[in-house]
């Protein structure tokens, strides 16, 4: 799996560039009211649940199901029931939801405007016991969102992606960074896994961090775990570096797709009191850059990797799964994405074995200015700068630690300039193994590989 810093400066600042535009909170309650770009993972109260993926068991866990009416407003009641008032609790859109607002029991919780990317917006305080109201509006967006977004030229349907609401404890798994190496032998390998622990209750926290994985075969390689005391709202990396023996005969390609099972989890009086599970590939993804003499080389565990790739967005009415295995058969190893997939299609291929050129929800006008004057294209305007740095960083986060993930594009399309030259060097500031590519670099610096023209299925 390549390199991940954890949360740095850096991020935090472009994060706060862009918050109040994409989840803004009329006040701030207790708690991670605006949540930062994150992995998006669920959280389970009982291993077995964890290990067998069934967050649909957790009483936590509420799927919305229901219809947009004409005028974009899409309402629901949930239940909350009383256990959910001693934990954080969520409201997750995976995307093609469009720009929205949402309301819980008539008060504002917060909203998102990026069409594609998923968002996460906490609710916690606005909940009460027993029913609640919760009502998701659509947006308009807004000129700069239309300008840096060309696919969103109208409000689009609310219920388009997948959205549910779930909730961690208090005291829970903020985020976490894998990395993945072979040792000096290449035999075996090490294990970077740094977990962000956030304490969002109002007491100081006594707590066991620990972590164990699996080899694909069941045999429990490595565990660990770390004693922590926090105080009320504080947050802290809890960073283990650990051999695995014997990771050579498991690594993950798009061949062998092979998958340790790693589960984290939170220990409190006694009690895990959260389990968070992860698949992951072992290995490494680097390459070697272009040159005016080739076009650089896509490497997987040091071996060169021929990209056979196809432009794909999958039909969330069918099978995910199904779908990748199709691809794999018709001889496409690779799927370039010209926007983010719902979560599910980079579980897919981490399982299947299928690489992944992740894409944010950016797709400009390249027409209609002047690409050699400073700010005569989108893309080349630094008044877009933030809201292309958001975008970027929020695909980034999302799924840097999918094994799936060989490289990062910058956008669909739209020219090139200022804007794109930034987020080439944010990526590369977050990321020092996987390529940046950008297939409309025309001929700059901020494209490290000349891809294949993927084919395009209808």
């Amino acid at each position: 799996m390549s390199n991940s810093r954890p949360i740095s400066i850096l991020l935090a600042a472009v994060w706060l560039m862009a918050a109040t535009v994409q989840s803004a909170h009329a006040e701030q309650p207790q708690g991670p009211s605006v949540q930062p770009p994150r992995s998006e993972f669920f959280s389970y109260e009982l291993r077995e649940d964890a290990e067998a993926g069934a967050i649909i068991n957790s009483q936590y866990f509420k799927s919305i199901r229901s219809r947009t009416t004409e005028d974009g407003v899409c309402a629901v009641r949930l239940f909350a029931p009383y256990a959910f008032g001693d934990r954080n609790v969520f409201f997750r859109s995976e995307g093609g939801t469009g720009a929205y607002e949402l309301f819980v029991n008539d008060r504002s919780a917060g909203g998102a405007h990026d069409t594609q990317t998923a968002s996460e917006v906490y609710i916690s305080p606005y909940l009460v016991d027993g029913l609640n109201d919760i009502r998701i509006e659509a947006r308009e967006p807004s000129a700069d969102q239309v300008a840096v977004e060309l696919m969103y030229d109208e409000p689009m349907m609310v219920m388009g992606g997948n959205c549910h609401i779930f909730s961690q404890p208090k005291v829970y798994i903020e985020d976490f960074d894998i990395r993945t190496s072979p040792d000096s032998t290449t035999k075996h390998g090490l294990l970077d896994l740094h977990i962000v622990v956030r304490n969002s209750s109002r007491a100081d926290q006594s707590l066991i961090v620990g972590f164990d994985i699996y080899d694909p075969k069941g045999k429990l390689k490595t565990y660990d775990l770390r004693e922590l005391e926090m105080t009320p709202g504080d947050r802290d990396t809890i960073r283990f570096h650990n051999i695995v023996y014997s990771t050579a005969k498991y690594l993950w390609s798009a061949e062998t797709p092979n998958l340790y099972a790693l589960t984290m989890y939170i220990k409190q009086h006694g009690t895990v009191t959260e389990y968070v599970p992860w698949a992951v590939g072992w290995g490494t993804t680097t390459y070697t850059p272009r040159t005016l003499k080739d076009s650089g080389v896509l490497m997987r565990n040091d071996a060169p990797v021929e990209l056979r790739p196809v432009e794909f967005m999958p039909k969330y009415n069918v099978p995910i799964e199904e779908q990748v295995r199709l691809l794999k058969r018709k001889g496409f190893n690779a799927i370039v994405l010209t926007m983010p997939a719902q979560i599910a299609l980079y579980r897919a291929c981490d399982r299947v074995g299928m690489y992944v050129i992740d894409c944010p929800a950016i797709c400009a006008d390249p027409r209609g200015g002047n690409r050699s004057r400073h700010g005569g294209t989108v893309l080349n305007d630094p008044t877009y700068l933030n809201e292309v740095l958001y975008r970027t960083l929020a695909m980034q986060r999302r799924t840097r630690n999918h094994s799936c993930v060989v490289a990062w594009s910058l956008a669909a399309g739209g020219g090139n300039g200022y804007n794109l030259y930034k987020s080439y060097e944010l990526l590369h500031s977050l990321d020092t193994l996987r390529p940046v590519v950008y297939r409309h670099a025309e001929g700059e610096w901020n494209n490290d590989l000349e891809l294949p023209q993927p084919e395009i299925l209808e």
